[in-house]
């Protein structure tokens, strides 16, 4: 009985991929909006990795906040992950169909945004009282 199940799934999720194949666009070349997009959102990983290497190395009492890093990784670590991450969304935004690439830069990029701007307010680069 089991089997039969698991064969079963394995064939609605076979014809729903199918069926998803159809639907989907098929892949094209990135326009020069979605290739400015994917290089802000690189830029802003690479801002928050570039913040977050000199307060490892600048202040005493640095706390990672990303738990993938831990409370006190290393420097080598903060680079390999932000380069490691910035990688794989890129390839994430390469492999998607045009009709849904630009989610990639837009998720990322205002996760990055909130990051680089909380970075910014913690070593008093701008305030947020009025």
């Amino acid at each position: 009985m089991r089997i039969m199940w698991l064969v079963g799934v394995a064939v609605l999720f076979t014809l729903a991929g199918r069926a998803r194949a159809e639907e989907m666009p098929a892949w094209s070349q990135p326009s020069v909006g979605e290739l400015a997009a994917l290089a802000a959102m690189e830029g802003l990983i690479a801002i928050d990795a570039a913040q977050t290497v000199r307060a490892h190395n600048r202040m005493p009492d640095f706390s990672e906040a990303n738990p993938l890093l831990g409370q006190h990784p290393s420097t080598e670590r903060i680079i390999l992950s932000a380069a490691v991450g910035g990688v794989a969304a890129a390839g994430l935004w390469y492999w998607l169909p045009p009709k849904v690439r630009f989610l990639v830069p837009a998720v990322v990029g205002f996760a990055e945004v909130l990051v680089v701007a909380n970075n910014a307010r913690q070593i008093g680069l701008f305030s947020t009282r009025f």
